[in-house]
């Protein structure tokens, strides 16, 4: 038999398992590119896909800085797939394209 505390004081990832959740005070303020345009798309070509896994393109896009007048933006390519530090681009013919070769 596995004592109930067993886990009781192992610290994971900066929180105490199990009797604490990890908790972060992160705050993240997405541009109004990302909140007018790239959410709204998301939302429409992945109405079927576990919430999780859009945050998780959200995240992506976040951190490539999808915004007017960016590389990504301009080739509808928010994840910056295929694009290289070369200058080589790789764009789609919509923003849900894109958003479909992220989700691949």
């Amino acid at each position: 038999m596995i004592a109930k505390d067993k886990y009781k004081d192992i610290t994971i990832n900066g929180s105490t398992f199990p009797d604490s959740p990890i908790r972060t005070t992160l705050k993240i303020d997405l541009n109004s590119t990302m909140k007018n345009e790239y959410i709204p798309a998301i939302d429409d070509v992945m109405a079927n896909e576990h919430v999780g896994f859009r945050y998780l393109l959200i995240a992506m896009t976040h951190q490539e800085g999808f915004r007017e007048g960016t590389r990504s933006y301009r080739n509808n390519n928010p994840g910056n797939i295929g694009n290289t530090d070369s200058g080589a681009n790789k764009g789609f013919d919509t923003l849900a394209d894109g958003i479909l070769a992220q989700k691949h």
